[in-house]
């Protein structure tokens, strides 16, 4: 009589994975009695702890970092074994000599103390009060999360769904850092309130009113224009913000002007203009196309903003991918977000100027790495508004392929006037060892060569 072929399988399989299963199981128990009787024969000692699975990334850090750093204080070697996670903790091995790994163990063991008064709550705030929260570029909730102690996370549901009308806000932290976050955030709030409370004056927009004149360097309403970054003869310094951060060799800056703040009006006067339904006209996808300038809704703050169209995607899906043309970040947000924009909007030069910094370039390869990014960062105050003095060194030229291949890119020295006197902040970078020193480039023209343009002048340089 045949065997049925499923019976067949089952007959032969099973007794072959139980075999594999052995063999590994003795394997495993091999090599880890070869890594005892290694340790023993270097007089090492090993222990374990038992790790809460919610201490686990707070005790390695960022890429490693608190870890690496508690064995190099410590002399030990820290790490976890996979496969010996339990269902509520992970399983740390501390090996080294016996007093070494006392020292890292009760390091540990102080963490996750640490963590042992922690508590979480979830409060909520309305919607539309989540920009005031967050602040520009998440620098209002990062100072609250600063002077609280607490950690903040504020829901990334979109503010203009439908439904429910609040957003909630999870905090975490001692018992005083939560009722310390929560005053802080509750004063947002009011803030929020009493603004909205306030009659409509000369800095609200009715809707389909014409937009302010903001300065007499605004441009005529309805051709785009870039703001530039031009040394005069006479002011070879110029004051700046930076506003957004790929490397230090793509990033973003505002001159500080009266054109910064014109555009905050702008910002407010095109989200109140866009709250009234009958103002927003939406796009379909057959009319997006790459370098089009529109409206988007932007969910972290509630408010709208001027971006460009930087990539489509294939038909059927929804995401686009845009560039703010007044600040330099770029994200990715539905089509529904997305409107036409009246032209009234387009009374002010577009504000982000990409620059890049001069003399240095990444320590190793051709790539940035991350640690060289946060330094940047910090060092230029990204997203915090606080004003570096830029000297202009020269301009490149963009690719031939680029949508705006006649304006070149403004090559810069960076100094922070409380940094110290002559040292621009390049050469902090090459001091801290994460960037090198380059000649100049061939293909960098003078800035001397620019002198003669003003920041009226045509696109095209």
């Amino acid at each position: 009589m045949a065997w049925p072929t499923r019976s067949l399988v089952l007959y032969v399989g099973l007794p072959f994975l139980g075999a594999c299963a052995l063999a590994l199981f003795f394997w495993q128990r091999k090599e880890e009695e070869e890594w005892r009787e290694m340790i023993r024969g270097l007089n090492l000692v090993e222990r374990e702890v038992r790790v809460p699975h919610s201490i686990v990334p707070l005790l390695i850090g960022r890429g490693g970092a608190n870890l690496k750093e508690m064995q190099e204080t410590t002399n030990t070697k820290i790490f976890f074994r996979d496969g010996e996670n339990h269902l509520h903790y992970s399983t740390c091995r501390v090996t080294g000599k016996a007093e070494n790994v006392y020292e890292a163990i009760n390091s540990i063991m102080e963490v996750i103390n640490s963590q042992a008064d922690f508590k979480e709550t979830e409060m909520f705030v309305p919607k539309a009060a989540c920009g005031r929260i967050i602040g520009r570029c998440g620098d209002t909730i990062k100072s609250i999360s600063e002077a609280s102690t607490a950690k903040i996370r504020v829901s990334r549901d979109n503010p203009n769904s439908a439904g429910n009308s609040k957003t909630s806000i999870t905090i975490r932290g001692t018992e005083d850092a939560i009722k310390k976050a929560i005053e802080l955030i509750e004063e947002k709030v009011k803030e929020y309130e009493a603004e909205k409370a306030k009659p409509l004056g000369s800095n609200r927009r009715s809707a389909r009113g014409l937009m302010s004149n903001h300065n007499e360097t605004s441009v005529v309403p309805g051709k785009p224009s870039y703001e530039k970054l031009v040394a005069t003869a006479g002011e070879s310094m110029l004051k700046v913000y930076v506003s957004a951060v790929c490397t230090p060799s793509v990033f973003w800056v505002q001159v500080v002007s009266p054109w910064a703040t014109n555009l905050d009006v702008l910002v407010e006067e095109m989200t109140e203009y866009y709250k009234d339904e009958e103002n927003r006209v939406g796009l379909e996808f057959n009319e997006i196309h790459v370098g089009l300038i529109v409206a988007c809704f932007m969910p972290i703050d509630s408010k709208w903003y001027r971006v460009k169209i930087s990539k489509i995607p294939p038909t059927g899906e929804d995401m686009i991918d845009v560039f703010n043309v007044d600040y330099g970040d770029s994200d990715q947000v539905p089509l529904k977000d997305l409107c036409h924009l009246h032209d009234d909007f387009l009374s002010l030069r577009f504000q982000a100027v990409q620059v890049e910094m001069d003399g240095i370039a990444p320590k190793e390869g051709d790539d940035w790495s991350e640690a060289a990014i946060d330094n940047f960062m910090d060092l230029t105050h990204t997203g915090s508004w606080r004003a570096l003095a830029a000297e202009v060194t020269g301009y490149k030229k963009r690719s031939p392929q680029c949508s705006r291949p006649n304006s070149p890119i403004p090559y810069v020295k960076l100094y922070d006037p409380d940094g110290p006197p002559g040292v621009d902040l390049g050469q902090l970078l090459i001091d801290r060892g994460i960037a090198k020193a380059i000649p100049p480039s061939d293909d960098v023209l003078p800035a001397e060569n620019m002198n003669g343009h003003s920041a009226d002048d045509d696109d095209d340089w």
